[in-house]
Order: structure tokens, then C-alpha cells, then sequence
């Protein structure tokens, strides 16, 4: 949820965040270049979604979407993890990302 959310500040917010952080690595996956990590920000800012596999713990796979409220301002992401030996990427955008986005949907529709 944290780089879907990254995702919605400006390129200036973005810019300050990446630089004043310090990058640990959790696994064998975790990004740990600041450039890297920018660079998934801004996919999942195209995207509008965010997987992050294997990145925190061995396993651990997540997909994160955005949640607006009815006037488009940003009040949170919603998001599914799960055990990356049971769900596959593709099942993940398949099947769960197009469920997470009904909800989003459903939350803007609700929300003002």
C-alpha cells in the first residue's frame, strides 16, 4: 500500500521522500536502490497498482490499489496479500486486481 500511496504525490514529494530515506533490505528481493525503488513508484503511478513480491518477507506477495473518495481526493489504498507459493503474478492481476478495483470503485461511489 505504501508505494501505491507514494504513487500519488508529485514528482517534488516524491523526489524529497525517495532521498531522505534509508533503503533496508528485508530479502534476497527487497529494493534497495533509491533509483529502483522511483522507478516502481512511478510504474505503479501508470499502472494504477502496485505488486510488491517478495519484497518484505520470503512469500509475501501483495497487491495494492488506490481508494479516492467521490470528489478524486486520495484517502487511503486498499490491498490483498497472500502466500506467493499459493497465487501466481498473473492470478494476482488476473483474478484479484479487477476484484480490488471493483472495491475501489465502489468506496469513491460512497465516499464524499
Amino acid at each position: 500500500m505504501g508505494r501505491m500511496l507514494l504513487a500519488q504525490k508529485t514528482d517534488a514529494e516524491l523526489d524529497a521522500f525517495v532521498e531522505r530515506t534509508t533503503l533496508e533490505r528485508f530479502t534476497d528481493k527487497t529494493i534497495s536502490d533509491k533509483a529502483e525503488l522511483k522507478r516502481a513508484i512511478l510504474q505503479a503511478r501508470q499502472q494504477g497498482y502496485a505488486i510488491v513480491d517478495q519484497e518484505l518477507d520470503s512469500g509475501l506477495r501483495s497487491l495494492a490499489v488506490p481508494a479516492f473518495d467521490a470528489n478524486g481526493e486520495l484517502i487511503g489504498a486498499i490491498n490483498i496479500s497472500t502466500n506467493a507459493a499459493r497465487i501466481d503474478h498473473d492470478t494476482l492481476l488476473e483474478r484479484y486486481l479487477p476484484l480490488l478495483q471493483g472495491k475501489a470503485r465502489q468506496i469513491r461511489a460512497n465516499v464524499s
